[in-house]
């Protein structure tokens, strides 16, 4: 029995570790921070999700106006990390006018670049909007 040891393993295998680290390290890097800008759009949408929710639960309320409405998502985006978040509900001029049973929808937009810690390695739209239906 011989054992093979890396004088007798001859010159042919000498770059092979070199070549798989040159081919694979690039995809490894391209997977890993990849993963990680998926996650952050998970991320954001899942909060201005919560952010709208968070607005419905408010709107619920009845003593809920404008201003208390618009309180709480812009505290949940704060919260949350958000920056720049834009936000308006499709209902009448004041929520105080909707009879309970009306519907509301609230529409939050925020841009995606200035709320991602990674990106550049996917294309990622430029802002992204959530939708939330609910009733007074």
């Amino acid at each position: 029995m011989t054992q093979t040891t890396p004088e007798t393993r001859g010159p042919r295998r000498r770059g092979t570790a070199t070549v798989e680290l040159a081919v694979c390290l690039p995809v490894l890097t391209l997977l890993v921070f990849g993963s990680m800008q998926a996650c952050d759009m998970i991320y954001l949408k899942h909060g201005l999700t919560t952010a709208a929710y968070e607005g419905s639960l408010e709107i619920a309320r009845p003593d809920a106006n404008n201003i208390t409405v618009s309180a709480r998502i812009k505290q949940v985006l704060g919260l949350r990390g958000v920056t720049n978040g834009t936000y308006f509900f499709t209902a009448a001029e004041n929520i105080q006018d909707l009879s309970p049973g009306d519907p509301v929808t609230i529409s939050i937009t925020a841009p995606v670049d200035e709320n991602l810690m990674v990106s550049g390695f996917f294309g990622t739209p430029s802002v992204l909007t959530v939708n939330f239906e609910c009733t007074r």
